[in-house]
């Protein structure tokens, strides 16, 4: 005969078990809890663990970047460019962008790759057309007089455009992207310039806004990175070539404000906005 209560405690015991997906689901649950309240200080390129918390999210090499970037806006009443309120941009180049070579035989010959793409599809010709002769219009880019190409003595370098398929859209079926990281020489634009840090509004601060009030809202700038314009050298490193039609000859255009592709163009969006 069992002792009293025996058969009570043997149904009252518990087994607990742990699993490998367990365990990551409950560690992934307290980091998204924890947002905003976890310190990861950080001091130039080392974690030392000997800074005060509460502090800085940017490395040293960061912060150098975002100044620098900064210190290329310039807000103008009016230009050259327009007559309107805008800010104009010195992009952060490591080195001087007059040591970048003269890579135009190598963007005509991806030019005329894409252009030959493009013969194929009328679809796909007429809405890349329309992209480029939007750019004009609406003054993101300009055609560039042989007399302006020519008496330019800065820095020069022409940027490809390539085709990218866009599936999900039947009026526009095919997008134009820009190469700011194409090769020639060794050396591309991209290579040579910072990138600036990540300034995105801290995903916890727009969570703790969004708890704040009784009501949300949602905008958007329509081409927020062509809304900054281009100081004068940077605009003739935009260079591109183009021509409506195989028998038109081919002519110099230039991208006159911050581009998508460039490397240093999100950050110089963020800060400018």
């Amino acid at each position: 005969m069992g002792r009293p209560g025996g058969h009570l405690e043997q149904e009252n015991r518990v087994e607990a078990r742990t699993t490998a997906a367990c365990n990551k689901e409950v560690l992934e649950w307290l980091k998204w809890d924890s947002i905003g309240a976890a310190c990861d200080p950080i001091c130039g390129g080392c974690r030392c663990g000997k800074c005060s918390p509460g502090g800085k999210e940017m490395s040293l090499a960061d912060e150098k970047e975002l100044e620098i970037i900064k210190a290329g806006l310039t807000f103008r009443e009016r230009d050259t460019h327009s007559d309107q309120l805008h800010w104009d941009a010195k992009y952060p180049w490591k080195v001087n962008p007059v040591s970048l070579p003269n890579n135009r035989k190598a963007v005509e010959a991806t030019f005329l790759r894409t252009e030959k793409r493009l013969m194929k599809d009328p679809l796909w010709k007429e809405a890349y057309l329309k992209q480029v002769h939007e750019m004009v219009e609406r003054g993101a880019a300009v055609k560039l007089t042989k007399d302006v190409m020519d008496s330019w003595k800065g820095a020069v370098w022409w940027v490809s455009h390539l085709t990218t398929p866009n599936p999900h859209s039947v009026t526009m079926p095919v997008r134009l992207v820009w190469n700011s990281s194409q090769e020639f020489g060794g050396v591309s634009m991209n290579s040579i310039l910072l990138k600036g840090p990540d300034v995105l509004n801290p995903i916890r601060a727009v969570l703790l806004r969004f708890r704040e009030g009784e009501h949300a809202a949602i905008g958007d700038i329509t081409k927020m990175y062509n809304s900054v314009w281009l100081e004068e050298q940077e605009v003739h490193v935009h260079r591109f070539l183009w021509r409506d039609s195989p028998e038109d000859e081919i002519e110099g255009y230039a991208v006159v404000r911050v581009n998508m592709g460039d490397k240093p163009a999100g950050c110089i969006a963020q800060v400018a906005m």
